[in-house]
């Protein structure tokens, strides 16, 4: 029996290693291990609602922690968590309580939302790790499109180009 563990531990780490060179392809993979089960790469942009939501969380609480879900509720798609990627928002450290759904934005953060900072258009992730960030320069003014008024979001309005 023995022999058997080492042959599968042996496999699965063959298998890690792969993945680990093949996670870079763009198109994805497929694991092996898991019956051929599809691994994809998902591609994230600071879209329209987050930059919303950032700029609601910036005008409301500046550089304090908030609980996004909670605070923001009226937003929708405001993943907060997403904003890590491009280093605008910190979560609360888990030994401060209560920690879970607090969000903390940064300078950059502030940056990006007072328009004195662009960052990568998109960031490449795999089970939530960035790979890599690219794109070009995107604003806050790119990700709130032609739909919404940056100024009147900034002084508390709804924001939207009639």
């Amino acid at each position: 029996m023995s022999g058997q563990g080492s042959f599968f531990d042996d496999t699965l780490e063959l298998e890690r290693e792969r993945l680990e060179v093949e996670r870079k392809n763009p198109g994805g993979t497929t694991c092996r291990a898991c019956d051929g089960r599809a691994i994809e790469y998902a591609r994230r942009r600071i879209s329209s609602s987050m930059a919303r939501g950032l700029i609601s969380g910036y005008r409301r609480f500046g550089r304090d922690w908030f609980h996004a879900n909670r605070e923001l509720a009226q937003l929708q798609n405001t993943n907060f968590a997403m904003f890590t990627h491009w280093g605008l928002v910190v979560p609360k450290p888990p030994h401060e309580k209560p920690s879970s759904g607090y969000w903390r934005i940064t300078e950059a953060g502030v940056e990006f939302v007072e328009g004195r900072l662009a960052v990568d258009k998109y960031a490449r992730e795999y089970h939530h790790e960035v790979l890599e960030l690219w794109g070009g320069p995107w604003s806050i003014d790119d990700a709130l499109g032609k739909k919404w008024d940056w100024a009147e979001l900034m002084a508390g309005g709804i924001g939207a180009v009639p």
